[in-house]
């Protein structure tokens, strides 16, 4: 195993005990899933339906563009997560915009916070791959690619997370 390998492995590991362990901390009962009522629950069945065509459809163009030989910017395992962003983003969106996006256990505030770190960390991480010119590297971008598109994909979750609240509250002031 190259260190690229390592780096990307140990990364997964360590994300996914990050999102464990921020999760237990936004749920009010300490639990790691949120609970949510039945609308909340029929929303988000639409949206992973809705991202898991988006995935299809990202990885089959992926698919065609490696099977033409197409040369593509980026190391083969930045290729199959830019394929998989598409769909996160259409999940994120249509569980947002529909509140199935946070559950009825869940502190709305430190939710909305730990977009706001998230996105700020990977953004920070991603000017210093930028700084140190290893964002892209003989023609190929690499893994601080990823930084900065988590950073922008949080922060695409705290927009729209403003955006419906705004036009929630304008929505009951008129009423």
């Amino acid at each position: 195993m190259n260190f690229a390998g390592l780096a990307v492995l140990i990364g997964v590991i360590f994300g996914l005990f990050i999102t464990a362990a921020m999760y237990m901390a936004i749920h009010t009962d300490g639990k790691l899933m949120g609970k949510y009522d039945e609308k909340q629950i029929l929303a988000r069945g639409r949206s992973y339906t809705y991202a898991f065509y988006t995935l299809v459809v990202s990885n089959l163009i992926l698919m065609v563009l490696y099977a033409m030989n197409v040369p593509v910017p980026f190391e083969p395992y930045i290729a199959l997560f830019i394929a998989m962003l598409p769909s996160g983003f259409v999940q994120g969106f249509f569980s947002i915009w529909n509140d199935a996006d946070v559950g009825l256990n869940a502190r709305k505030k430190t939710m909305l916070r730990t977009y706001i770190i998230v996105g700020a960390l990977n953004l920070l991480l991603a000017v210093f791959f930028i700084a140190t010119r290893t964002m892209y590297v003989d023609g190929k971008f690499n893994i601080g690619f990823v930084t900065l598109l988590c950073g922008i994909m949080m922060f695409f979750m705290v927009a729209v997370t403003c955006i419906r609240d705004r036009l929630r509250k304008k929505e009951e002031e008129e009423d």
